[in-house]
C-alpha cells in the first residue's frame, strides 16, 4: 500500500471492522477486531490491545507480531505513558521518541488510545498523519465496549486456555506469578490472591487484590506451610484455615500447591466474599496450577541455560588469554634467539629452557580444556597430595613475561624471600599465579 494512501485507507478500514465485529463480545470481539483490521490493511499495520492490571499491561489481542509481549511494565514506552496519563498519544516518527519500545524492527508511526483499564495501540511500518487519531480513538471505544459487554455477560467464563496462553511467552518468573494470581482471582471470584514460589535463590511472593480489600498478605513461609500441609491439589478452605492465615473466618477461600515432579515448589492462597465453587471453577483451578508450575519450570531452565552460556563465554575468553600467554613467550624467545646470533651460550640455553617450559604450560592448558569437560560431567579431581613451593612458581612465572618485558624495556625483578610451601594442587596454583587480565563477571 503506498505511503500516501495508508491514512485514508486505514480510516475506511476502521469503519469496516466495526461493522464486521458487530455484536461480538468479550475477548472474541477484541481478537476479531485486530485480526480483521490487519487483514484489510495488510502487513503495514500492527494492532494490539492490552489491559492494565496489578501495575502491568497484559495482552488481550494482537495481530501481525512475530512474538507475544505480555506483562509489560509501566517504566517506559508509549503505551505505558498513554495508560498512566490517560491521554491519547500520536507518534509520527518513532525515531523522535527516546523511550520508544520496538517490539520488532521497522515501526515508524504509532497511535495509542487508553479507555479505562484498556489501551489500544496501532503501530505501522508506513508513516501516518494525525488525521487517523480520532477514528482510532472511536474504534478503541467501540472495541473496549464490546469487551466489557462480554465480561458482564460471563465475567469468569473466558476459555481458560486463552486466559493462560500469554504465560507461555513470559521469561520472568515474577511476571508469571503475577499473571497466574490475577487469572485465579478473576476465575474464582477472589478479592485477594497471593502466589508464592520457594525455589531459587530467594522466595518470590506476589499479591493481587481488588481495590479496598483489607486482607493482608502472609509471608512466603506461611503460604508454603498452608499449601504443603493440605497436600491437596485444590482445597476450598474454611474458617479454621482462614484463622490459621490470620484472616476473617467469615471469608471464603481457596488454596492450591504448585507441584513439579511431585515436589511442592510454591502455591496460591486466596480469599473473598463470594468465592466460586463449582465444576468449572475447579477445572480452571487445576489448569492454572499445572500451567503455572510448567511455565515456572521452563523459565527456570531458560535462566539456567542463559547462566551456563555466559559462564562458557567467560571460560572461552579466559582460555584464549591463557593460550596467548605461552604462545607469545615462545614467539618472543624464538625471535630473540634468531636475531641475536652472538648471544652467550648460557643465555641461549636459558631461553631454550623457557621455550620448553612455555610449551609444557601450553600443553597443560589444553589439558585444562579437557578438565572443563570432566568438571561438567562431575569427574574433575584435584591433586593436593604434596607441598607446593610458591617462590619457585613465582620465579617460573617471570619467564613467561620476560619477552614482553624486554620488548617494552621493562625490568621484572623477583626479591628472594623465605621458602613458603603450601599443601595444594601445583598445576592449579601455577595457573593462578600466571593468570592476568582475565575477563571478569562485573555483576559478581
Amino acid at each position: 500500500m503506498p505511503t500516501e494512501a495508508l491514512t485514508p485507507a486505514l480510516i475506511d478500514a476502521l469503519a469496516t471492522v466495526v461493522a464486521l465485529v458487530g455484536e461480538s463480545t468479550g475477548f472474541e470481539a477484541a481478537q476479531r477486531g485486530v485480526s480483521e483490521l490487519r487483514k484489510i490493511c495488510g502487513d503495514t499495520v500492527y494492532p494490539t490491545i492490552y489491559e492494565l492490571h496489578s501495575g502491568r499491561l497484559w495482552l488481550v489481542a494482537q495481530a501481525g507480531y512475530t512474538g507475544v509481549f505480555d506483562g509489560i511494565g509501566l517504566e517506559r514506552g508509549v503505551m505505558a505513558r498513554s495508560i498512566t496519563s490517560g491521554s491519547t498519544i500520536f507518534v509520527a516518527d518513532s525515531a523522535d521518541v527516546p523511550d520508544y519500545l520496538h517490539a520488532q524492527p521497522g515501526f515508524v508511526s504509532e497511535v495509542t488510545v487508553p479507555v479505562g483499564e484498556y489501551v489500544f495501540s496501532l503501530e505501522t511500518s508506513t508513516p501516518l498523519t494525525e488525521e487517523v487519531v480520532e477514528p482510532v480513538a472511536g474504534f478503541t471505544r467501540f472495541l473496549v465496549g464490546r469487551i466489557k459487554a462480554g465480561m458482564e455477560e460471563t465475567p469468569t467464563r473466558q476459555p481458560i486456555a486463552r486466559a493462560l496462553g500469554p504465560m507461555v511467552s513470559m521469561m520472568d518468573r515474577e511476571a508469571i506469578l503475577e499473571y497466574a494470581a490475577r487469572v485465579a482471582a478473576t476465575r474464582l471470584g477472589l478479592d485477594f490472591a497471593q502466589m508464592v514460589l520457594v525455589t531459587g535463590d530467594k522466595p518470590l511472593s506476589v499479591v493481587w487484590r481488588n481495590p479496598g480489600t483489607w486482607v493482608e498478605p502472609r509471608t512466603p513461609d506461611e503460604v508454603f506451610k498452608a499449601v504443603y500441609t493440605k497436600r491437596a491439589y485444590i482445597s476450598w478452605i474454611g474458617s479454621a484455615d482462614q484463622l490459621q492465615l490470620g484472616w476473617d473466618a467469615n471469608l471464603g477461600g481457596v488454596l492450591f500447591p504448585l507441584l513439579r515432579r511431585g515436589e511442592v515448589i510454591g502455591g496460591l492462597v486466596g480469599a473473598g466474599q463470594n468465592v466460586l465453587d463449582d465444576a468449572d471453577a475447579r477445572d480452571a483451578t487445576a489448569a492454572i496450577a499445572v500451567h503455572t508450575a510448567a511455565c515456572i519450570e521452563r523459565a527456570t531452565l531458560e535462566l539456567s541455560l542463559s547462566d551456563a552460556l555466559m559462564a562458557r563465554s567467560r571460560f572461552i575468553a579466559a582460555v584464549s588469554h591463557e593460550l596467548r600467554t605461552p604462545l607469545t613467550a615462545i614467539v618472543g624467545f624464538n625471535d630473540l634467539l634468531r636475531t641475536n646470533e652472538d648471544m652467550p651460550l648460557d643465555e641461549r640455553r636459558e631461553f631454550l629452557e623457557a621455550v620448553r617450559d612455555n610449551s609444557t604450560h601450553l600443553l597443560a592448558l589444553v589439558t585444562d580444556i579437557l578438565d572443563v569437560a570432566r568438571a561438567e560431567a562431575g569427574q574433575l579431581r584435584m591433586d593436593a597430595s604434596g607441598p607446593v613451593d610458591l617462590m619457585a612458581i613465582v620465579t617460573d612465572a617471570i619467564t613467561y613475561v620476560s619477552p614482553q618485558a624486554r620488548s617494552s624495556r621493562t625490568s621484572v625483578v623477583v626479591t628472594p624471600g623465605p621458602e613458603v610451601h603450601v599443601l595444594g594442587d601445583e598445576l592449579r596454583v601455577r595457573q593462578i599465579v600466571v593468570k592476568r587480565d582475565y575477563p571478569r563477571d562485573r555483576s559478581a
